[in-house]
């Protein structure tokens, strides 16, 4: 951890024991309203079957799962051990399937209960600050759905907003006092852009120059000269971007000019965004990442249009960006040309054609993570995913869960990705939820692309600091774009014999036919061809947060000596 991470980790540990009460503002505040989220589009599916339900006191929490109350709502969520709900319940994100849904039928009974949750919500916890309600990224999120929910919708039910007002305050105070230094990362742009959105709803200028300062700050620290998120998770550069677009936005509405250096991030961070979209139109899913978290990445994309007026290739109008009006931020075009090396994130996707069919290749190649926030990395080095413009292939695990136990930290072991397990260990030493100790670091050593082949060779030294007898383990990928073929060699440089096993796991739904021992085609077109025998294992992955589907796993096994390797070859175009 950094030195700020390390003080303010200890001030809030100090603070703990202390039982604190809510700052109280007692004069008058007039109020700015800042309905934008809500100012356009309503989803085609899923809100109004959302708001019925809470109505009827069901609430969306993760991965598909509800909270039910019978009468009073418990908003610490006694009993319930998943902290990730007790955020969901809190955060009221439900506020928007509850507008959506009075949009769509004209009744006020979903704005009512909007209203009646805010209160209740006051009632119960105007006096203390405890529990995860009072979460900084909770309170972070909840400022956001409360003061869009109120701005939008106040008049049409004659609610005053001096009753809910008072307690936006409060949040906002405490939200600036517990910003989470101690955390960093995506958790900081969200903290600092609904300061920003307090401050302006509020008209309080030291929230708002205080969340702005923040922002800024943290944007240029946290997307690297590439244009990726440090964390190196397509999910989380997709939040993390979020919360630049909407406090652009609100500073555009505010006729504030942008710091150059600031819409360089951003317009860095769209392209990077647009370049690691598959032909499929997907992310990779590697470290934490799932096709619907926050959103979908091609969803989100489809802001380009509001904020360049030039729409990224690989962006799509849909939930989220339906919402927003053009406001023609940045006069500068991005360049949405593909780039195949990203060498801040460490990540190769190569774009290729072979007889009229796009192919993606994505090739992890750098670190886990920043070493001071590996919160959401996996023991995932030098893993290969593969998709065509019509399905993908290989596929990452996914994300199960992130409650600790078996399951999270299955999701994020090297046995729960597509590159080599070394003596049954991992590659970077996972624990807890969100912990890593030992961890790899990863270098693209070669790299050669023309017209014809490319060819990547790249190096992770994980192992040289786990293991009893220290390996590194060295990666070659090369790309046959011509007679359409993949090769993949695998060696060992360092100490001893070592057992090994390199996985690749397929999307679900993918046909599997042995050939022989070492061969075995796929959907009857791709043939896939080891050095060694390879074994059709079953397996579970997610491309949604904690759904998990069965699916089939190629397990290659073997006794590693280090003047040997293990060779995978792929064809094109097989057919049986």
């Amino acid at each position: 951890m950094t030195p700020r991470q390390w003080i303010y980790r200890l001030y809030y540990i100090a603070r703990r024991p202390f039982k604190r009460k809510t700052k109280i503002r007692t004069t008058k505040i007039v109020i700015t309203k800042i309905p934008y989220i809500y100012k356009k589009g309503i989803p085609k599916t899923g809100f109004l079957e959302e708001a019925d339900g809470i109505l009827n006191g069901v609430f969306p929490t993760v991965s598909g799962q509800t909270i039910s109350f019978d009468n009073k709502i418990d908003w610490d969520c006694t009993g319930v051990t998943y902290r990730l709900k007790c955020f969901r319940i809190n955060d009221f994100k439900y506020l928007l399937s509850l507008s959506d849904a009075f949009k769509q039928t004209g009744q006020i009974k979903y704005l009512n209960k909007g209203f009646d949750l805010i209160e209740d919500w006051i009632q119960q916890n105007s006096d203390y600050i405890t529990g995860d309600k009072w979460n900084p990224y909770v309170i972070a999120e909840r400022l956001m759905n409360w003061i869009g929910f109120i701005s939008e919708n106040a008049h049409q039910v004659q609610k005053s907003t001096g009753k809910y007002t008072s307690s936006i305050w409060s949040q906002a105070k405490e939200l600036k006092s517990s910003v989470e230094y101690q955390l960093g990362a995506n958790h900081l742009l969200s903290e600092g852009k609904a300061l920003m959105y307090a401050g302006a709803f509020l008209n309080n200028p030291v929230f708002y120059k205080y969340g702005k300062k923040l922002l800024i700050k943290e944007a240029a620290l946290q997307f690297l000269p590439d244009g990726g998120h440090y964390e190196r998770s397509i999910s989380y550069h997709v939040e993390s971007l979020q919360q630049l677009f909407e406090a652009t936005v609100l500073m555009v509405w505010r006729k504030e000019i942008l710091d150059s250096r600031f819409a360089d991030v951003l317009c860095n961070a769209y392209t990077f965004l647009n370049g690691m979209i598959s032909s499929d139109g997907h992310i990779p899913l590697v470290n934490d990442a799932s096709y619907d978290y926050p959103f979908g990445a091609a969803d989100f994309l489809g802001t380009s249009k509001v904020i360049f007026n030039d729409a990224a290739p690989k962006g799509k109008i849909g939930f989220y960006s339906s919402r927003w009006e053009e406001i023609k931020v940045l006069t500068r075009k991005p360049d949405w040309n593909p780039v195949t090396i990203y060498k801040d994130t460490g990540y190769v996707h190569d774009l290729f054609e072979y007889n009229g069919i796009k192919h993606s290749i994505y090739f992890d190649v750098g670190n886990c993570g920043p070493d001071e926030n590996l919160g959401h990395a996996h023991a995932d080095s030098l893993s290969v995913l593969w998709a065509t413009e019509e399905t993908q292939i290989f596929a990452d695990s996914g994300v199960f869960t992130y409650e600790p136990g078996n399951e999270r930290n299955y999701c994020r072991s090297t046995k729960a990705h597509n590159t080599v397990e070394i003596d049954g260990r991992n590659s970077s030493e996972i624990w807890s939820a969100f912990r890593v100790a030992i961890r790899s670091h990863g270098i693209l050593i070669n790299s050669r692309c023309s017209d014809t082949d490319d060819e990547f060779t790249a190096l992770h030294d994980g192992y040289e600091n786990i293991l009893d007898k220290p390996v590194s383990h060295i990666r070659k990928l090369e790309i046959d774009k011509i007679n359409g073929r993949i090769k993949i060699s695998d060696y060992l440089k360092g100490k001893g014999k070592h057992e090994a096993v390199v996985r690749y796991h397929l999307t679900p739904g993918r046909e599997v036919v042995r050939l022989d021992e070492n061969e075995v085609i796929i959907d009857k077109i791709y043939k896939i061809t080891s050095s060694n025998a390879i074994e059709i294992a079953r397996c579970k992955v997610a491309s949604n947060f904690g759904m998990k589907e069965n699916s089939i796993c190629l397990e290659i096994n073997s006794t590693f000596n280090l003047e040997e390797k293990i060779v995978t070859n792929i064809y094109f175009n097989t057919s049986i």
